[in-house]
């Protein structure tokens, strides 16, 4: 998930997905004797997971307070009590019920003075693997700003254009290579990844800044999930080639695509030396550091990259992302005729929580981005979008359809709980609308 603090704001991502467990419903709350045994075993599958690691990947254990929470009853049930005794002991766990502003969705939260990694039992998947994947990748979150690696919000917006798709596309081809390949052909196909991404780099200023800090803080956590899933390295390196093939299918990448280099890079990392973890910082390089450990030097040139482009099928990525750009200009301008210069309802964003599919994301450029489904809380209350929202660039407002009327709580396609000392008010432009304190 996505997890970032910007201005006082949290920003998580969530699954869309409903459960793949044979016990559970999307429409139905979980009892809560079933929620006390499911969470029970996956407590006790993180718990073995991180004991496996005995601290080797991070210098700590993995697994620590975690909570599971039930998207429909709003039942949480942790392996540990709070510092303040909202969590209360029964049956060997600890239940309480979320609060209006807990996130139901992958994440870490602070629950009663104490963080916990939050996963929703609706997002567990129904194979161990995927599940001690999905938990190690959470219990990373809730370590890492111990381990001075807090997240940084950037946008990516580069990589939703064509030249941007094309580019990291051929990269994670030549990663899928390199994965399961050795000797000369490894060496070859680490050098075009290395290539295709430099000279995508080139063509957009901050992209090596953005792509590095999004692969340390999303890719870092994901690595953890795939290094600690009970796959052996060999078998995790199959795996992640597996789905740098299959995930570049997703509709968009800014906000997804550090869930497949940053495993990816950091796997073939593991193949060189094994102390390039207590070396990182907030500024370091997943891709800087390969290169240094394999003694390359890459330089940008359209010439080379675009000859060893041919090597992956390249003109089959070009056809697909011309037809694909033709649909996203003509999202961009339906998305900005409804959300920037259309009647719309602006909320403020100040110490909020925003849950959000990491794979809708469309960029609108200095207007910020659009999230198709997302749900944001905040001293107002809570809205949950159905049809899109926009996100400043600045991270401080958020933008929705106007009200059908001032007095009403619901739009197309969204409804807002609000709470006492709040209401909504004219805006700035005629037919628009804000919340304000009364």
């Amino acid at each position: 998930m996505l997890r970032y603090n910007l201005e006082g704001m949290s920003i998580r991502s969530v699954s869309l997905a409903c459960t793949l467990l044979a016990s559970l419903q999307c429409s139905l709350a979980l009892d809560k004797s079933e929620a006390i045994r499911l969470a029970t075993q996956f407590f006790s599958e993180a718990q073995i997971a991180s004991r496996e690691d005995e601290g080797a990947l991070w210098g700590r254990p993995l697994y620590g307070p975690t909570i599971f929470v039930d998207a429909e009853s709003k039942l949480l049930v942790a392996n540990e009590s709070d510092r303040e005794g909202i969590l209360v002991a029964e049956a060997g766990v600890f239940l309480g019920t979320a609060a209006p502003d807990f996130p139901i969705a992958n994440t870490s939260h602070v629950v009663g003075g104490l963080r916990f990694t939050v996963v929703p039992f609706q997002n567990m998947p129904d194979t161990l693997v995927a599940r001690r994947m999905l938990v190690m990748h959470e219990s990373f979150h809730r370590i890492q700003a111990d381990l001075r690696l807090p997240a940084e919000g950037v946008g990516n917006a580069h990589l939703d254009t064509k030249e941007g798709r094309v580019w990291l596309r051929l990269e994670w081809r030549a990663l899928s290579v390199a994965l399961v390949s050795w000797g000369a052909e490894r060496t070859r196909a680490i050098e075009d990844a290395l290539s295709f991404r430099a000279y995508r780099q080139m063509l957009f200023p901050d992209a090596k800044r953005e792509e590095d800090r999004m692969e340390v803080h999303e890719g870092l956590a994901e690595y953890t999930g795939v290094a600690l899933s009970g796959l052996d390295h060999q078998s995790a390196r199959w795996h992640m080639a597996g789905r740098l093939k299959v995930n570049a299918l997703k509709p968009t990448y800014p906000m997804s695509f550090a869930y497949e280099t940053g495993p990816a890079y950091a796997l073939l990392l593991d193949m060189e030396e094994g102390k390039w973890r207590t070396t990182l910082s907030t500024s370091s390089s997943l891709t800087d550091l390969l290169a240094a450990a394999r003694g390359l030097e890459i330089t940008p040139s359209l010439a080379e990259a675009t000859s060893r482009a041919n090597a992956y099928s390249s003109s089959e990525i070009f056809v697909s992302e011309d037809a694909r750009e033709s649909e996203r200009q003509r999202q961009i301008e339906l998305w900005t005729e409804r959300l920037v210069t259309g009647p719309v309802l602006h909320l403020p964003l100040l110490q909020s929580n925003f849950t959000f599919n990491p794979n809708e994301v469309t960029p609108l450029g200095r207007w910020g981005n659009v999230y198709p489904t997302a749900t944001i809380s905040a001293e107002w209350g809570t809205i949950t979008v159905t049809k899109g929202a926009r996100i400043s660039a600045d991270w401080q407002s958020a933008y929705v359809t106007a009200p059908i009327a001032a007095n009403e709580l619901k739009g197309d396609g969204w409804t807002l709980e609000l709470k006492p000392g709040w209401r909504i008010t004219e805006g700035d432009r005629v037919g628009s609308f804000t919340l304000r304190k009364s």
